[in-house]
């Protein structure tokens, strides 16, 4: 890509055969024509790796890192040092986005002029669980310091529910711990408490 990306979504990739084509699928077709694909790949017996370099193949769009060992956050670090793009996304390789998500993240991102932008997310599977958030009426821009402690831990304590802008990554030198059991937990407290403002979608 000639033009610096809007958005650089981060995916670790870790026996996830099952589920990466309907992850990989659900990027690759975003309403954004532009994001930047980070696959960060730990070898592994099954077909993952394979199936990631497939779709590398056929869309310029794809950077394909290989990362030894260190888990879930190492791989998002290393992910963050190849990404160029504005804003950050990390996604799970057992997990997808809406088609419209990163250009809607974006939009909000830039009108409220947030350093994080919160989204919701529905489990499917064994697991009967969402994010709405209690009131979500009043969560449009959040400023205030306490406000914004009771909203993440409240409703969003992961990792990957969140459009980071990248330059206040930067600025913070943020990175995820390793040999963390829980990695998103930790690492959300980190990137939140210095962030200016913290933007929410008008609507789910």
């Amino acid at each position: 890509m000639s033009e610096k990306p809007r958005v650089s979504v981060i995916i670790p990739v870790f026996r996830v055969e099952p589920f990466i084509r309907e992850c990989l699928d659900s990027v690759v077709n975003q309403t954004m024509m532009d994001p930047e694909i980070i696959c960060v790949y730990t070898s592994s017996s099954d077909r993952s790796e394979e199936i990631v370099r497939e779709y590398a193949a056929r869309d310029p769009r794809f950077k394909v890192i290989n990362k030894e060992d260190g888990g879930l956050p190492e791989a998002r670090n290393v992910g963050l040092t190849h990404a160029s793009g504005e804003y950050i996304a990390f996604l799970d390789s057992d997990d997808y986005l809406e088609t419209t998500c990163c250009e809607r993240l974006y939009a909000v991102a830039k009108e409220q002029d947030a350093d994080m932008t919160m989204f919701y997310f529905q489990c499917f599977g064994d697991i009967d669980k969402d994010s709405p958030p209690r009131d979500i009426n009043r969560l449009t821009t959040i400023t205030e310091p306490l406000q914004k402690l009771e909203t993440t831990f409240a409703n969003w304590q992961t990792a990957w529910c969140s459009l980071y802008r990248h330059q206040f990554i930067r600025d913070q030198n943020l990175r995820f711990h390793y040999g963390l059991i829980f990695e998103d937990l930790p690492g959300k407290p980190t990137i939140f408490g210095p962030a200016t403002t913290l933007g929410f979608p008008r609507s789910c």
